[in-house]
């Protein structure tokens, strides 16, 4: 059973929260930024949005291992890396080429000299479409699907073990061009479904995943409502 708590930073902020393990959803407006940490690491998957919650990451990050993972080259995945500490590494970078402006913001970056066996990854192959590039993460019961297709869902629904899958991040943000009717079915024990995208703006989560995810009983959290999002794990 999953334990769902909205968290913010106060100066009643105790140091247990930085020992336990959360998997946070960043309210960065549209785009993407989550965090899984525990008491000695901090990993983020992708980091793009048009806001940062700079100092509250870092504060929950000091003194951390901190690790990269990205799903694809997009700007809103990708455009708030160069502020990460240069003593992160990067463990799965974006697959293929991008613009030298976007590839610079991962230069400096070193690759981490082994990879993590809290995170499985499913590698897709190279397309034209940059969101069918995308890398999908599952750490413990979280599924981080970048902007992956309901094409590429459809491959990887069948070799990512997603049986204990508890909470979902939309892909491409609650888009119809992704989580299909065979992805949720693939999830029989989903218990929250979390946008990070401006609905006001985008009109992200898109009406037909709102009523999709609504027939299949799934709460759905935006981080517009919200902010920032924590699940205790």
């Amino acid at each position: 059973m999953f334990l769902f708590s909205l968290l913010f930073f106060s100066s009643s902020f105790t140091t247990e929260v930085f020992v336990r393990k959360y998997f946070i959803v960043w309210n960065v407006g549209q785009g993407q930024w989550t965090t899984w940490t525990d008491a000695t690491k901090c990993l983020h998957f992708d980091r793009g949005g048009e806001f940062f919650p700079q100092k509250k990451a870092s504060k929950l990050c000091q003194q951390k291992e901190q690790r990269m993972f990205v799903s694809h080259w997009d700007w809103d995945h990708v455009g708030g890396i160069g502020a990460l500490s240069k003593t992160s590494c990067l463990e799965k970078p974006p697959l293929g080429r991008s613009s030298k402006r976007k590839e610079k913001l991962i230069q400096g970056f070193s690759r981490c000299s082994d990879n993590t066996d809290l995170v499985t990854t499913w590698i897709p192959r190279l397309s034209k479409i940059s969101n069918a590039n995308s890398q999908v993460f599952k750490i413990q019961n979280v599924l981080i699907p970048g902007d992956s297709t309901i094409a590429e869902e459809n491959r990887w629904s069948h070799e990512v073990p997603l049986q204990d899958v508890g909470i979902l991040v939309l892909g491409h943000h609650g888009s119809r061009t992704s989580t299909s009717e065979n992805l949720l079915k693939a999830m029989p024990h989903l218990k929250h479904a979390v946008s990070s995208a401006r609905w006001r703006r985008y009109k992200h989560p898109h009406a037909e995943i709102i009523s999709r995810l609504q027939r299949y009983k799934i709460p759905l959290l935006r981080t517009e409502d919200w902010g920032n999002i924590w699940f205790e794990q």
